[in-house]
């Protein structure tokens, strides 16, 4: 990352001016959204990842917020290509929330290959995981939350649809998955260490997608090999999708009725709002 740099990756706002050769579809006034992916590269006619529009696995590929300049501003400049159309009935805290975090875990769970009535257990109650909770259980599978905030049972169980809580401060995760026999599991907020002891508890064919960094980027995972050689396990990464994908997620979203948790400060709390981020039940959106 260059400094300066603006953050903000989950972003909603209206279109106040054009470029050249920018397709028709753009309007101004029009309301748009833009994710974690920002675009195209540079050399987007000669790059295979691009031109398959996977520009999240393009080499050069661009980070609204990382390599670019991100939301939390008046004005923002994105690429077309970047540009999701917001649905006139979602409201811009609802689907600002649904560009990234929502993307991300609909994506992990609608490119498995699991089955309507399998399970699903949800590693993390964050901003990804109450969602994945709810896509989960609107897809028809059984989920199963695990988070260490015992404080959030209540909401997982009747808010967001996981028809079973685990403590994992409390109670033995691995045993209890080796019953529950989950066919995909999505590490949505945790540390190397926790992953490590999902592992065990694989039954065959399972799938565990890793769908955010861990709190410090050295960890490192150490997962036994015998049950990925002979219970035909993997171990796979997952991050966001493509501006197309997203407005797949929000017509979605829209129809099954995903609501995503948001606490709302304003632009001149944006500091305030980074600052207290550890105390962030599930998402925070800054609201100018």
């Amino acid at each position: 990352m260059v400094y300066p740099r603006i953050p903000g990756h989950e972003v909603v706002g209206t279109v106040h001016g054009i470029g050249p050769h920018v397709s028709a579809r753009w309007r101004l006034g029009q309301r748009v959204g833009v994710g974690w992916h920002a675009g195209r590269c540079e050399n987007s006619e000669a790059c295979d990842a691009c031109r398959r529009g996977e520009f999240f696995v393009c080499p050069k590929a661009t980070g609204t917020g990382l390599t670019v300049d991100g939301g939390l501003a008046e004005y923002m400049l994105a690429d077309q290509t970047a540009l999701v159309a917001i649905p006139e009935d979602i409201p811009s805290t609802q689907a600002a929330g649904l560009l990234c975090a929502g993307l991300t875990v609909f994506n992990a769970i609608r490119l498995s290959n699991i089955r309507p009535g399998d399970t699903i257990a949800v590693a993390g109650i964050g901003g990804l995981g109450h969602l994945a909770l709810q896509f989960g259980k609107k897809f028809g599978y059984r989920v199963v939350a695990i988070s260490s905030s015992p404080h959030k049972r209540q909401d997982c169980l009747e808010q967001f649809g996981a028809h079973i809580f685990i403590d994992s401060s409390a109670e033995n995760v691995p045993a209890l998955l080796a019953e529950l026999r989950p066919t995909l599991i999505l590490g949505t907020s945790v540390d190397a260490k926790s992953i490590t002891e999902l592992t065990p508890s694989y039954p065959s064919n399972a799938q565990l997608v890793i769908l955010s960094e861990p709190p410090t980027r050295d960890g490192t995972l150490s997962i036994p090999y015998l049950p990925l050689l002979f219970n035909r396990n993997s171990v796979a990464g997952f991050t966001a999708g493509t501006a197309v994908e997203a407005e797949h997620a929000l017509r979605v979203a829209q129809l099954v009725g995903i609501t995503v948790q948001v606490e709302e400060y304003p632009l001149e709390a944006a500091e305030e709002a980074f600052a207290t981020i550890k105390n962030a039940r599930y998402r925070r959106v800054v609201v100018m």
